[in-house]
């Protein structure tokens, strides 16, 4: 059953009536396998203006216009963007990709590439994958967003930042020098001025004893 618009125009003194359908899209959201997926949100939109929004794998926008309508899903980190020109009663798919593959390439503060460090992406999903010799660790199939970075060197965390996925590509992460153990400079500082601070504290109770011993001498 079909509604109707009605738009009236005068012309030479005469009406005249043009009926426009209003129109129904239906959607459904699916993977690549053609998988249902329940998607968070699938919103219409007509130019640059929000029609209505849903959720669920399925659904439907009623009372349109003909014309060019964008569908937007989302779900689980993942878009499609479908446009349409709605001329009749149409039934989409919204194929959502997978995920999008990532390279992260580490180097050193030269440029050179880091071979055996551990990188651990934490957000929509988590991930481990370690550098290979050329320093490049492979995340296949990640969900758009933002990721937290931890970067290991012999189960000792070194490096920590954040990564924006929103397309495939490499990713360059240029860590601090770094030591013989893993340390970034920022820990060997630390460890050293932890070092310095008790070689300094046992000089002084040397010191101390030394004095005491003098005093106490005949």
């Amino acid at each position: 059953m079909f509604f109707t618009k009605l738009f009236f125009f005068n012309l030479s003194n005469k009406n005249v009536n043009i009926i426009a359908p209003l129109l129904t899209l239906y959607y459904k959201v699916l993977s690549v396998n053609h998988e249902t997926i329940n998607a968070q949100n699938v919103a219409i939109l007509s130019g640059n203006s929000l029609l209505s929004y849903q959720s669920g794998s399925e659904g439907s926008f009623s009372s349109l216009l003909p014309g060019y309508y964008e569908v937007i899903a989302y779900a689980n980190g993942l878009t499609n963007e479908t446009t349409i020109s709605l001329g009749k009663n149409e039934t989409i798919n919204l194929i959502l990709p997978i995920g999008y593959t990532v390279q992260l390439l580490l180097t050193d503060f030269s440029g050179s590439p880091l071979k055996s460090y551990t990188t651990i992406l934490s957000g929509p999903i988590n991930e481990s994958a370690t550098t290979l010799p050329n320093g490049i660790a492979i995340f296949k199939n990640l969900p758009l967003g933002t990721y937290t970075l931890k970067i290991y060197k012999n189960s000792t965390l070194i490096y920590v930042t954040t990564i924006t996925v929103d397309s495939s590509g490499e990713q360059v992460i240029n860590l601090p020098i770094v030591g013989q153990n893993g340390e970034t400079i920022t820990q060997l500082f630390g460890n050293f001025r932890y070092t310095f601070g008790v070689v300094l504290l046992l000089f002084a109770a040397l010191i101390l004893t030394r004095t005491r011993l003098r005093k106490e001498s005949p």
